[in-house]
Parts: C-alpha cells; sequence; structure tokens
C-alpha cells in the first residue's frame, strides 16, 4: 500500500507527516523528495528510510556533525563519500546526504540478508563496546517510527480526494484494517542508474522528481 500511495502521490503524504515533526515545512518537502525518490531508487521503505532519518537527525539539522564525526541528516561518515554514485559529495546537501544515507542503508540490508534489525544495527555502527551504549534498542526505534509515518502517509493520501483511491484501497486487502508489512523493505537493488529527463523538466530537484513519476 505504501508503494501505491507513492506512486500516485509521490512525496506529498510524507511531506505532511514530516512537517508536523519540524516548523522547517520548506525543508520538510525537500527531505520527503529526497527520500522517496532514493526510496524507490534502492527499493527501500520510504517510511523505514524516513524513520532512520528522524532517530539520527531529528532536528533535521542539515549541518550536524556528531562526536564521531557523522554529518548531517542521516548521519553520513566522510569515508563514505563518493562511493556510492550519488551526484554530490556535499554531504550537508539534503539529496546527497539521502542518497549516501540510503546506498548504506540498502547495503547493510543486502549484507543481512534481508534482517531489517540487523541491518539497522550495523548502519547506526551497533558494535561490541563502550562506544554504542543501549544500541540494541535503535531497530525497535526505528521500526516504530517507521510504522506511524506509513500510517500517516495512509491518513494524508485519504485526505486529499476525500478518500483512497480503489487501487490503493485494494492494495490493503484482506480486511478492512489497513495492515503493516512486518518486512519493510523490498529486494536491495544493486543498481545506481539515475533516469535522466530534459533540462526544462529538471530545473529543479522535485520538477524532475515529479516528472519521473508521471511517466510510470
Amino acid at each position: 500500500m505504501e508503494r501505491a500511495i507513492t506512486k500516485r502521490y509521490t512525496y506529498e503524504p510524507l511531506s505532511l507527516a514530516l512537517a508536523k515533526r519540524t516548523r522547517k515545512a520548506e525543508l520538510a518537502d525537500r527531505v520527503a523528495a529526497a527520500v522517496v525518490y532514493e526510496a524507490e531508487r534502492n527499493k527501500i521503505s520510504p517510511s523505514l528510510l524516513a524513520a532512520v532519518l528522524l532517530i539520527e537527525n531529528a532536528p533535521f539539522d542539515t549541518t550536524a556533525i556528531s562526536s564521531q564525526g557523522a554529518v548531517g541528516l542521516m548521519q553520513v561518515m566522510p569515508v563514505h563519500i563518493g562511493g556510492y554514485g550519488c551526484p554530490s559529495r556535499d554531504l550537508n546537501s539534503v539529496e546527497a546526504n539521502i542518497c549516501h544515507g540510503a546506498r548504506i542503508l540498502q547495503q547493510n540490508i543486502r549484507r543481512a540478508k534481508g534482517a531489517i534489525p540487523l541491518a539497522l544495527k550495523r548502519y547506526n555502527g551497533c558494535v561490541r563496546g563502550r562506544n554504542t551504549p543501549r544500541c540494541h534498542r535503535y531497530p525497535g526505534r526505528v521500526l516504530r517510527i517507521a510504522s506511524k509515518l506509513r500510517h500517516e502517509m495512509l491518513v494524508n493520501a485519504a485526505g486529499f480526494e476525500g478518500g483512497l483511491p480503489e487501487d490503493i484501497a485494494l492494495a490493503g486487502e484482506p480486511g478492512p484494517a489497513v495492515t503493516v508489512p512486518s518486512q519493510p523493505v523490498l529486494e536491495p537493488d544493486t543498481s545506481v542508474t539515475i533516469t535522466t529527463t530534459s533540462a526544462s523538466e529538471c530545473t529543479t530537484f522535485i520538477g524532475c522528481l515529479k516528472h519521473r513519476w508521471s511517466q510510470r
């Protein structure tokens, strides 16, 4: 159902959900657009990717640097710069940071053979030792936020046209209740190819994203 929502409404349902968590509405819109784009590119649930971002950087501080040197929205270590086919090496950039974070998460999911909790621990750098206290709680925190985001995206989508279109409603069958997949991720895709469009269609990142979705 989440995929059906983003296919029809692109990043708008997620943008509204993120805007509730920050006073920076324009930034929330930009973050949502990048998350939906990178989630599709890497075959990851948008709610999962956004949840990692919210746990890593709830204030949406693009210039944040951790005590370990991790940078930006998804707290990416500089050692990863340039290794994932991202359009920019600037980790303070919204799009570049989310691109790197999504690729790192995808790589960890692949290494963990689809085991999301283990992949999340690896993303968090959860290793034995004093430098990562209570890190075993990290996957649960991320998955709880992801579940909330999925629900909010569904509610937001329903509000756009006074109710969910039939194709999206049917994606939630069986039963009237909305079911949340226990494994919020699709099989990873190792491709890093980005579909290009003409310059007139890509004057902005969000415009380019809207064009991409309109062609599906």
